[in-house]
């Protein structure tokens, strides 16, 4: 009976950690993911103390850099939110493909400024575009975004709505929106766009987009007529401007007597307004301007 119960009795519980050893000595592909994924899961279960930090940093960093791609993009989104793996890791992995930095880069609080910023200098546009998209990204790392002034990036940090953006940085953002068209939607639904900020992005924008603005905020009319009157002032004064020279060619008198209609019926529409002239400057229609 005594041998029935021994048979019969449950065999005791293998040590994890006697798994992983197995493990270790494997070259397998397979084994290898499960080593690196079976590490995680005893620090999930148990975060280590700060005086095992340096020795897990190097079993870490030594099996993520002989994992395959797939594993390291697996540890990537196991490691995103943890704020105990070593920070050595966190940024290597954040150095990776952009699909293996992207989990990290978007989550990780183990990514200081210096290091985002190091992302932006060092890696491809999809890893700065990750960068600016970040929650909560620091004043530090929004000045660096708008210094680099590349379009795309740019546009992706006007849209991220939790980003500490400046007031000086909204305002450097709204003067690349004079030739960045894709910033223009984002920075006009910005919550840090003000009052005084919209009188400035309202001169670059369309008809839509200015509507949009004047739901949020009262425009001053008499500014924006300065506005106007100062940008006219610099396309007189520039080398590109040209007065309206009649040619005696029948092709510029029907486009003159084309535009002086259009000028009219505005104005009998009471639609002949200052946003009108600051478009024609900008596309260079000097003809329709004056008229």
């Amino acid at each position: 009976m005594s041998a029935v119960a021994q048979l019969r009795s449950p065999s005791p519980a293998r040590d994890p950690a006697l798994d992983l050893i197995d493990l270790a000595r494997s070259k397998a592909p397979d084994d290898r993911r499960r080593l690196l994924l079976g590490v995680v899961a005893l620090c999930e279960a148990a975060p280590p103390n700060t005086a095992l930090a340096p020795a897990l940093a190097e079993i870490f960093l030594t099996l993520a850099a002989q994992a395959e791609r797939d594993i390291r993009r697996l540890l990537s989104e196991r490691l995103a939110a943890a704020d105990w793996a070593p920070p050595a890791l966190i940024n290597m992995l954040a150095l990776d493909e952009i699909e293996i930095a992207a989990p990290v880069i978007a989550a990780s609080p183990l990514l200081q400024d210096a290091d985002l910023i190091r992302i932006l200098l060092e890696t491809t546009l999809e890893h700065q575009i990750a960068v600016a998209r970040r929650p909560h990204l620091s004043h530090g790392v929004v000045e660096a975004i708008v210094d680099q002034a590349d379009p795309v990036t740019m546009t992706a940090l006007a849209s991220n709505r939790t980003a500490d953006i400046s007031d000086a940085a909204m305002r450097r953002l709204i003067e690349h929106s004079r030739r960045i068209a894709g910033l223009r939607a984002p920075l006009t639904r910005h919550p840090r766009l003000n009052a005084d900020l919209a009188h400035d992005l309202y001169q670059w924008v369309g008809q839509a987009l200015r509507q949009s603005i004047g739901e949020r905020f009262k425009i001053d009319d008499a500014r924006l007529n300065a506005a106007v009157r100062e940008a006219a002032a610099k396309a007189v004064h520039s080398p590109t401007w040209r007065p309206l020279q009649p040619t005696g060619r029948n092709a510029d008198r029907e486009r003159q007597e084309m535009e002086k209609r259009l000028v009219d019926k505005l104005q009998a529409a009471g639609q002949l307004r200052p946003g009108i002239l600051i478009r024609a400057l900008r596309e260079q229609r000097l003809s329709l301007f004056e008229q």
